[in-house]
């Protein structure tokens, strides 16, 4: 009898040890997801998320907020110092060149070469520009952007402007914003005709029309010291303190990003430069077009957005588990939804041939446009040492416009700096 239970015990524990072993294998991998979309885009991002946690039992992510884009590059960066960042990662485009020579991202370019669904065929020609470093794939394009000028319709129609017809060059906006700019008997201004917003994304398009560059990414050589881009900062700067047609909202940069979009809406605003990534927060009557040239130059336009990108300090399981995500986020029905419902451009070539696509942009053509204008794309300057460069640039900015200082000097400056 003794022997029988022996056996029986013997077998009980074989039964538990396989139970075990079946509950471990099922057991799904934690991917921990760090990103920077806020309120309404962010929403929107946990619910693909959930989506997609519903759809599988293999990959369970957590999403999780960490602020603005520079917050979350920061972060970032005490993360992969202390030893434990996130698998997930979406930085924004220069991330590849701010975080790939440190070798805290983990090469794609396996997973493209064998994943059938996402390779460079897969996405809108341009994107992949700001996507590798040293040849290897980094970065995998997600929430794609370029500038757009948004204009009010209504204040074009007070102001005996062609609602249809936003000016193309920069000394048409500048007409535009006096005719656009209307004061009360008292003097008060109670819409302004243009809105800078001193972030260097957005005030880049002016710069390279004009022919001025920021800084160059292979040297890392600083460049926004020159003649061109202070024509361009004193020319803005006049907007604001010498014509009085245009405000400008001081302090930090996505603050002021956010109360220039509630300006806007509010008719205080009659144009401002944005994201395409703005489109779902406008509630006005609003028209969006191709950022404006300056006579006699170029279009032209920074890619823009974020991309996503693994920690190489993941385990293999959990790279694995990452790339599922990845690519069920960039997949052609993700895409679509991602872009109707915030406006970021559908990343994947296929997503514009959906018929929900087709229909939405012959109802909204105004989410078609950054689409439209990325013919015109221009790399952007990133670098191991980009993160210094533009928070220098952008103070520069903040003190040539806000202070009405001339540009050359504050320029020659901040350069300096960076020198040191």
């Amino acid at each position: 009898m003794k022997k029988y239970r022996i056996i029986l015990w013997i077998a009980l524990l074989s039964v538990i040890g396989l139970t075990f072993q079946i509950h471990a294998a099922e057991k799904a991998v934690t991917v921990q997801f760090w990103h920077a979309m806020g309120g309404r885009n962010g929403d929107i991002l946990q619910s693909l998320v959930d989506d997609f946690n519903k759809s599988q039992s293999k990959v369970n992510v957590e999403l999780q907020f960490q602020g603005n884009y520079y917050l979350l590059q920061e972060k970032f960066m005490a993360a992969i110092a202390a030893g434990n960042p996130p698998t997930l990662i979406q930085l924004p485009i220069e991330g590849t060149g701010v975080f790939g020579p440190t070798g805290a991202l983990a090469d794609l370019s396996s997973y493209v070469d064998k994943d059938p669904k996402v390779n460079p065929d897969t996405f809108l020609d341009g994107l992949l520009a700001d996507s590798k470093h040293q040849n290897k794939f980094l970065a995998i394009p997600f929430n794609r952007s370029t500038p757009l000028l948004y204009y009010n319709k209504d204040c074009f129609v007070k102001a005996g402007l062609n609602p249809n017809s936003p000016p193309a060059t920069w000394e048409k906006l500048l007409e535009y914003s006096k005719k656009l700019t209307k004061k009360n008997k008292n003097g008060r201004v109670l819409t302004y005709g243009y809105s800078p917003i001193i972030h260097w994304w957005l005030v880049a398009p002016m710069i390279w029309s004009y022919g001025g560059e920021i800084a160059d990414s292979a040297t890392q050589q600083v460049l926004f010291n020159s003649q061109k881009v202070a024509f361009c900062l004193d020319f803005l700067s006049d907007m604001v303190n010498t014509y009085r047609v245009a405000k400008i909202n001081a302090g930090a940069v996505f603050g002021a990003w956010d109360r220039t979009i509630q300006d806007f809406n509010q008719g205080r605003v009659a144009m401002y430069i944005g994201s395409s990534g703005d489109l779902a927060k406008i509630t006005a009557n609003f028209g969006a077009t191709f950022v404006p040239r300056f006579e006699g130059h170029r279009n032209t336009v920074p890619n823009g957005g974020g991309s996503l990108f693994v920690a190489e300090k993941a385990s293999k399981d959990k790279k694995d588990a990452a790339w599922e995500v990845i690519s069920y986020f960039v997949s052609p029905a993700v895409q679509a939804t991602w872009s109707r419902e915030t406006g970021y451009m559908p990343v994947n070539k296929a997503a514009l041939e959906l018929p929900e696509m087709k229909k939405f942009y012959r109802e909204k053509p105004n989410y078609k446009v950054a689409v439209d204008q990325l013919k015109y794309a221009h790399s952007i300057p990133s670098s191991e040492n980009f993160l210094d460069v533009i928070k220098n640039f952008e103070s520069a900015m903040q003190e040539i416009i806000i202070s009405d200082t001339p540009a050359s000097g504050v320029l020659k400056e901040a350069a300096q700096k960076l020198k040191k």
